[in-house]
């Protein structure tokens, strides 16, 4: 009899969410991809500001488009840009 783990195809849940995007990340996610700090999170949570956020029971998840669309939201013009012709 021919098991999974015996022809190879074997994978722990840590390989298949590497190999599949995952759309909603923890704020230990967040934190670590965009340098936001858990607790600058967590205010942001309790004051319902910020990023766009979700609770699954205890769990906090958050939206990979939504971390994005808050990070790159408020870009900071400088004065090359100005000059270049770039928009608002």
């Amino acid at each position: 009899m021919s098991t999974a783990k015996n022809s190879g195809f074997r994978h722990t849940s840590k390989e298949k969410r590497t190999k599949i995007e995952k759309r909603a990340l923890t704020p230990e996610e967040v934190a670590d991809a965009y340098s936001i700090a858990t607790g600058t999170l967590a205010n942001m949570r309790s004051k319902k500001v910020g990023i766009k956020f979700y609770r699954c029971g205890r769990k906090i998840l958050y939206r990979r488009e939504d971390v994005e669309n808050f990070v790159f939201s408020n870009p900071v013009m400088t004065s090359d840009a100005h000059h270049t012709g770039e928009q608002e």
